[in-house]
């Protein structure tokens, strides 16, 4: 697969870069999926694991993204 990929790579055609066409993927997955516009969001548990929930959740883009305890973290 590789081989191909490097076969076919046209920089100036973003559909043929395989980095463009994941990074379209996972914003997808995530714009609609975690976020839960169109899905039902992601597995959430309380800090110590013992229960949990699926919902959606709005992503934290500071400093508190990456404390393991907040959910869009």
């Amino acid at each position: 697969m590789a081989l191909y990929e490097l076969a076919v790579f046209d920089p100036s055609d973003p559909v043929l870069d395989p980095v463009w066409r994941q990074g379209v993927a996972c914003f997808g997955f995530e714009a609609f999926h975690v976020m839960g516009l169109y899905g039902p969001g992601i597995w959430v548990s309380d800090p110590y694991g013992l229960t949990g929930k699926v919902q959606a959740v709005n992503l934290a883009w500071g400093a508190e993204g990456f404390d393991p305890f907040v959910p869009g973290g």
